[in-house]
């Protein structure tokens, strides 16, 4: 079981809240790379503290494997009620920022590992699977309000909404990288790293 998945930088770590809703890391995932399993009979998510609130715009890169989907799973979520989520329901993707969600017509794939990337941008909000857009619009002008809850909502202690699957990697900037070609290089990147 994981108490703590490291950052990068090292002042917004994960951090599971309690024994009984740790996750599992999975070594050698995908070559010598490990990835976290979330599990909704577990009842497992991670939580990492900001400390700061980051404003729109920002681009999100998660890289990630969906193995099955209840009905209103939820991918990431902010840590308090300023929501910006990533969720599931009645067969599609939801994405929501303040307005919506946003219903993006596409189902999950059971199968493979794939690199969502998001621009959260007010009206000019974007979303990519594999680097290809498939979404694109107003998602709501939320910050990302304090923190993100992987895993499942926000201040979940009911054991709903919970994911089923594996996150790999999470990487999250300030700005709009979909400008300038830096969400095509990263994306990249991702994708090669991965094996997508």
């Amino acid at each position: 079981m994981i108490t703590t998945w490291d950052d990068q930088i090292g002042s917004k770590d994960f951090t599971a809240p309690a024994d009984g809703n740790r996750p599992t890391k999975v070594d050698n995932y995908y070559g010598t790379l490990p990835a976290v399993r979330f599990q909704p009979s577990q009842i497992s998510y991670m939580e990492s503290v900001f400390g700061e609130n980051i404003s729109q715009p920002h681009t999100l890169f998660l890289v990630m494997k969906i193995d099955a989907v209840a009905g209103g799973d939820t991918f990431f979520n902010s840590t308090t009620t300023t929501q910006t989520m990533f969720t599931h329901s009645g067969g599609q993707f939801g994405i929501y920022a303040g307005s919506g969600p946003t219903w993006t017509g596409e189902a999950p794939d059971f199968v493979s590992t794939h690199l969502y990337t998001f621009l959260f941008n007010g009206a000019a909000s974007k979303w990519d699977i594999d680097n290809v857009n498939k979404n694109s619009g107003d998602y709501g002008t939320n910050v990302f309000h304090e923190g993100m809850t992987i895993g499942t909502t926000q201040n979940n202690t009911g054991g709903s909404q919970l994911m089923n699957g594996y996150i790999m990697e999470i990487v999250i900037y300030a700005g709009d990288w979909y400008s300038g070609g830096k969400k095509d290089t990263n994306a990249v990147g991702l994708m090669e790293k991965w094996g997508i």
